[in-house]
């Protein structure tokens, strides 16, 4: 099992230094996905907010 790990954390570090990262380009796009989930959300909710506060017209 630990020799899994250091593997693991070996090839992570080769990974992350190269220029075609499969490690960072997985964190870019979960990161890209959730700003995007954020703000499909978030901007009907700021107008349900300024309505609903009478803010808006």
């Amino acid at each position: 099992m630990m020799v899994k790990i250091t593997q693991m954390i070996e090839f992570i570090k080769e990974d992350v230094n190269n220029e075609e990262s499969i490690t960072l380009t997985f964190f870019n796009k979960a990161l890209q996905t959730g700003f995007r989930i954020i703000m499909l959300l978030g901007i009907p909710f700021l107008f349900y907010v300024l309505t609903s506060f009478g803010k808006l017209p």
